[in-house]
């Protein structure tokens, strides 16, 4: 009995240190728009429906062009709808200031011009530094003939 007993001790020791570090998924419920993720490209690129769910985090999902497949939980990602149309927040910020281009923040407050340039007489490097090579001597090739 001391083997097993051991044997969950360090059971329980991997499972605390990877609940560190992991975090739980909320479910998703039937009717979510998702983005689904592609295993090969690892990309984020596909949408789909959740239309069922099934055990052990695995949900049906239904895509654009009518074909329905299992996905994991892992590979799912809920959609967040915009909660006011873009047009609604251009205008805001317009209104604020925020993001203006044509506004002057060049001009500090004490009054005196801020310039881009660097002051006259400091050098500036326009062409990146040369590469690193390493100093080890490498063999000749040696081809024979046959």
């Amino acid at each position: 009995m001391e083997a097993r007993e051991w044997q969950a001790a360090i059971d329980a020791s991997v499972k605390f240190r990877y609940d560190e570090n992991a975090r739980p998924l909320t479910p998703l419920s039937i009717g979510t728009d998702v983005r689904i993720r592609d295993p090969k490209s690892k990309l984020w690129d596909r949408i789909g429906v959740v239309v069922g769910i099934g055990r052990y985090r695995s949900y049906r999902v239904k895509f654009a062009n009518g074909s329905v497949l299992w996905r994991n939980r892992r590979l799912l990602r809920p959609m967040v709808a915009a909660t006011r149309p873009i047009e609604d927040v251009i205008d805001q910020e317009a209104g604020s200031g925020i993001g203006d281009i044509w506004s002057d923040d060049s001009v500090p407050a004490d009054g005196s011009p801020a310039s881009s340039h660097p002051p006259p007489g400091s050098a500036i490097n326009t062409f990146p530094p040369p590469l690193r090579r390493g100093e080890r001597v490498r063999k000749r090739t040696v081809m024979f003939d046959v």
